[in-house]
Parts: structure tokens; C-alpha cells; sequence
């Protein structure tokens, strides 16, 4: 019900001395904050924090103030910002304004500090000489491309209807702009690029050394590393395997620590638990506690290493086959033809069962989420239900009973809790046999796309060196390169196959974090309250509340007012 549509609860000066008989001359005035938290949206260019005086405030007195970063970093998302402040004899107030960076890449609320220091003639407040500002993120996660969308079907049901590409590519790009992730992705790609030369170096010596150092009709084109000496051409052949492959071990170490996937996820798991803290109660209410659980310790990582990581390593796997590619149709270009058929399955095989996939994964993940809520419910009423065998007493049991009726009644509910823990374990097994299925099929079909290929060049390369025009050397480093043609085939179908994995979380969490937050209210509660305090801190106000209250800090008497407070 209504309590109070405003309450003004003013300070009672009965039995106080007015402050003309206190003696406030040996009080150093205050210098603090007006608030201990400020709330700005990124769009708001600009934010103006009031730094107030409290005392008589009969000198002139100095402070310093400066910006510091927390989550939100200077450059990025404000401007830094420092200086000295003078209040002359009289003055109250001073302004201090932030300016704001906008941008439209998302991030939830960020946070960056205030702080006053090195006070003359004055004393910084003992709490408030140190103040936050949390910036509120007005954009979209991943992108604002799907601002149409969200608009019109609100932040529980948009990400729903998002295209699976759309969603995952706009999620791409996003992970790949992260503060240090975009330099790191190049550095990683450029390494697994100097691989892909290595295997390209490694085949040319092979072919090398078989039909040009040891064969019996070597290429004039081709002469011996060191002429006239085929030991030492060998001993030189070994050490260009040897050298580069020394340094690629050392490049892949370094790549190894460059932690992309982990400050990927780091991101992610930091936002959504920071996006959860500052829900409304509305969204609190809508998510499941063990659906947001799963999604930080299942789904995240899911989405990094099946999403982005994956991507990088089809990158990698693309420049295998395209330098293994031009070797096959360098030594025989009549494989031009099969490699296409052969790509063009992988891809057509691709786009028609990664959904498959995808909704297979994510029912098995829906149906482990439905576990965990059972195990989370039924360990949060433990204890509540063991203790009705705590109560040996007739007359303990039945007052027990009656304070706590409805807690008793849940240990009735054990079997059916039961029964509702076997239901989703039985759904679970359910969803598990066909994501199997579905995972063997997957595994077999680029296996059948890489034994056929060597099995056609098996007839076509050994029909070309039975007739004089192929080399036995080229012929073998030709089959080594059509069977790893195959397995690049493989790994990219597997690794096009793993993204799909990512697509049921990335959708997860595009809905969890574009729930609504609070803070809006709270900005809006929050300049209310400063608007109504700043009312009072002028020098005649603070002197008239100085004199009723009897306190040489005037502002302490400044009345208490509640406004729109009610019970539910």
C-alpha cells in the first residue's frame, strides 16, 4: 500500500544551541564528492560532477582532482581529465565536466574513478574524496545490425529470430576489435601461414632429393646444392628441413602465448557477469540461475574455441590446401578437375547439415542446463527438508509445523523431484544418440572425399610415370601431397562443423546481454537526489540551516525528503 507520496523528515533543533554559541573556529572545512557514484550514458558527450565545500567556508582553500582507470579506460571511453580546484571565500560548489567518448562497439557498464587530493587550507572528505562514475553502454551486442530487429521484438525474443551467419560473422568481428585481439590474430595467422611454406619447402625437397640427387635421370634445371657432391647435397637438404623447422617450433611457442582464447573468454565472462549484477528485476527474474552458470563455465568457452579459434584454424587449413594445390597441379594439371569436385562437396555437404548439427548440440546443452536447475533446487532445500528430522519433540515438531508449513510440505515433493530428476536425464539420453549420429556422419564423410581422391590419382599419376612423362619422385611427393590435399579437406569440414557448435551459445548470449539493466533508473534517482541537495548549497540557505541546526556544517542539516516510498 501507499506509505507516503512525500515525506520530509527535518532536523530537530529543540535543546541545541544555535550555532552563533558553537565554537566552530578550530574546523577545517570538507572538501568532497556531492555523490558516490555517478551515472552517465556513453551518448551524453559530456558529465558535470559537482565537488562541494562544508564548513563556514570564511577562506580560500585548494584540491586537486584527477581521473583514474578501472574497467573503463581513458582514450577508449572517456577523456582523462585532471586539475586544481579554488574555492574563494563564500563559494559552495564547483564543477568538474568529463568528456565522453561514444562509440559503437559494445561493452556493458564501465566504470572509471574520481579522485580528490593534495587539499590546502581544507581536508578531503573521509569517504567521498574518492567517487565512481559508471558509464552506461547504449549499443548492441554483438553489433548494432540487428537494432531493427531488437526494437521491434524487445531484448527476450530478438535474438531468437537472428540468421545463423549473420550472428555469427557480426560476433566475429566483433571478438576479432577486442582491445589486443586484432594484433594477435595476424601475429597467429602470419605463423600458421610460415607453416603452410614450410610443408611447401618440405614436399619440393622430397621431390628434390628423389628424382634430382639420388634418381638416375636428375633435371639440368635442378643441379646439386654443392656441386659434384652428393653427400654434402643431402647433408644441406637436411638442414633446410632442420633450420626453418627449428624456428617455426619457437614461433609456435610464442603464438601458444599470445592468449587470444583467453582474453576472448575473459571478456565475455567478465560482461556477463557484470551485465547480470546490473539487471532489472525483470530480466533477473527471466534468467534461470543455471542457465547463466552453464553459460559462463560451458557456453563461453564453447564460443571462443568453436567460434573464433576455429575460424582461425580454417584459415590455416585453407593455406595448406591452397599451397598443396599448386603443387599437385604444378606436377599434373589434369587434377585441377577433381580438386574442384571435391571442394565443392565439402562445401555443399557443409551448408546443408551444419543446422543439423547446431540444433543437436544445443539441444544436448538445453537438456543439461534442466539437470543442473534440478541439482541447484534441490541442494538450495537440503537443509530445509532435513530438518524435520531435528525435531524429536511432539511439541517442537508441531510448532515447527506450523511456522514452517510450507517448507515441511517440500519434503512430500522428494519423489516427485526424483521423478522430475530421471525425466530430464531420460530427455538427455534422448538428445545424446542422435548428436552422435550426427557427429559420425560428420567424421566419415570428408573421409570418404580424401581416400577417393588418392584413389583417382593413384590411376591417373601412375598411368603418367608407366608412360615416361612423371618422375617416380614426383609421382610419390605427389600422392603425399594429393593425401594431405584430403586431410585439409577433412580438418576444414570438421572445423567449418565445430563453428556450428558456437552458434547456439553465441545466440545465448546475445540474449543475456542485451537484457535491461537498472541503471537508467538509478541515474535518473541519482540526479534527482544531487539536483535536490545542490538546491540547498548556496551561502544563504547554508547559513540558515547552519543557525537551526546548531552545526558549524550547515549542509549536515540539510532535511532528509522521501518521495513516491510504499510497502508491497
Amino acid at each position: 500500500m501507499e506509505l507516503a507520496q512525500q515525506l520530509s523528515l527535518q532536523p530537530a533543533p529543540a535543546g541545541r544551541p544555535p550555532a552563533s554559541y558553537v565554537d566552530c573556529s578550530q574546523q577545517v572545512d570538507i572538501v568532497q564528492f556531492d555523490s558516490a557514484v555517478y551515472y552517465v550514458e556513453e551518448n551524453e558527450e559530456n558529465l558535470t560532477v559537482d565537488v562541494v565545500r562544508l564548513g563556514l567556508c570564511e577562506d580560500t582553500v585548494e584540491v586537486s582532482y584527477s581521473s583514474e582507470d578501472d574497467s573503463a579506460v581513458a582514450g577508449r571511453r572517456y577523456q582523462a581529465v585532471s586539475g586544481r580546484i579554488v574555492f574563494n571565500p563564500g563559494e559552495i560548489c564547483k564543477s568538474v565536466c568529463i568528456p565522453l567518448i561514444s562509440s559503437d562497439d559494445w561493452n556493458t557498464t564501465l566504470e572509471f574513478k574520481l579522485k580528490l587530493s593534495d587539499p590546502k587550507g581544507c581536508a578531503v572528505g573521509g569517504y567521498l574524496f574518492l567517487s565512481r562514475v559508471k558509464v552506461i553502454d547504449n549499443d548492441l551486442f554483438p553489433s548494432n545490425r540487428f537494432d531493427e530487429e531488437f526494437q521491434k521484438l524487445g531484448p527476450e525474443q530478438f535474438a531468437a529470430i537472428l540468421p545463423d551467419f549473420d550472428l555469427t560473422a557480426e560476433y566475429l568481428k566483433f571478438n576479432y576489435n577486442l582491445p589486443g585481439i586484432k594484433e594477435k590474430t595476424w601475429v597467429a595467422l602470419t605463423i600458421d601461414q610460415l607453416q603452410n611454406l614450410y610443408y611447401l619447402l618440405t614436399i619440393n625437397l622430397l621431390k628434390y632429393v628423389a628424382d634430382d640427387v639420388l634418381g638416375p635421370n636428375p633435371n639440368p634445371d635442378f643441379p646439386l646444392l654443392v656441386a659434384n657432391n652428393t653427400e654434402a647435397t643431402l647433408l644441406a637438404v637436411g638442414a633446410l628441413f632442420l633450420v626453418p623447422y627449428g624456428l617455426l617450433n619457437s614461433l609456435d611457442y610464442y603464438k601458444s602465448q599470445l592468449k587470444i582464447s583467453e582474453d576472448s573468454q575473459r571478456f565475455l565472462q567478465d560482461n556477463i557477469f557484470r551485465k547480470f549484477s546490473n539487471y532489472s528485476e525483470r530480466a533477473r527474474k527471466s534468467v534461470n540461475n543455471a542457465e547463466m552458470g552453464l553459460t559462463m563455465v560451458a557456453d563461453v568457452p564453447e564460443i571462443v574455441e568453436s567460434g573464433y579459434m576455429k575460424c582461425l584454424e580454417i584459415a590455416k587449413y585453407l593455406g595448406k590446401l591452397a599451397v598443396t594445390s599448386y603443387f599437385v597441379i604444378g606436377e599434373n594439371p589434369d587434377a585441377a578437375g577433381p580438386l574442384l569436385v571435391a571442394g565443392v562437396a565439402v562445401i555443399t555437404f557443409v551448408t546443408t547439415n551444419y543446422r543439423q548439427s547446431a540444433d543437436a548440440n544445443e539441444a544436448v546443452s538445453d537438456r543439461k542446463a534442466a539437470i543442473m536447475a534440478v541439482c541447484q533446487e534441490t541442494n538450495q532445500k537440503f537443509r530445509l527438508i532435513s530438518d524435520y528430522y531435528m525435531r524429536p519433540a511432539i511439541m517442537a515438531v508441531c510448532q515447527e509445523t506450523n511456522q514452517k508449513i510450507r517448507l515441511i510440505s517440500d519434503y512430500y515433493m522428494r519423489p516427485q523431484v526424483q521423478n522430475k530428476m530421471e525425466e530430464r536425464t531420460q530427455d538427455l539420453k534422448s538428445v545424446v544418440s542422435p548428436a552422435k549420429g550426427v557427429a559420425v556422419s560428420n567424421d566419415f564423410f570428408p573421409g570418404w572425399i580424401s581416400t577417393a581422391f588418392v584413389c583417382v590419382y593413384l590411376w591417373l599419376g601412375g598411368k603418367d610415370v608407366v608412360e615416361g612423362n612423371l618422375q617416380i619422385g614426383a609421382f610419390l611427393a605427389t600422392i603425399n601431397a594429393v593425401k594431405d590435399i584430403g586431410d585439409s579437406f577433412k580438418d576444414i569440414f570438421s572445423s567449418c562443423l565445430n563453428v556450428s557448435k558456437a552458434i547456439g551459445p553465441i545466440r545465448k548470449a546475445t540474449g543475456l546481454l542485451n537484457l535491461p539493466t537498472c541503471l537508467p533508473q538509478l541515474k535518473t534517482v541519482n540526479r534527482q537526489r544531487r539536483r535536490f541537495t545542490k538546491e540547498f548549497l548556496t551561502p544563504e540557505e547554508i547559513k540558515e540551516l547552519r543557525l537551526s541546526s546548531g552545526l558549524c556544517k550547515g549542509s549536515d542539516g540539510i532535511p532528509i525528503k522521501l518521495e513516491g516510498l510504499s510497502f508491497r
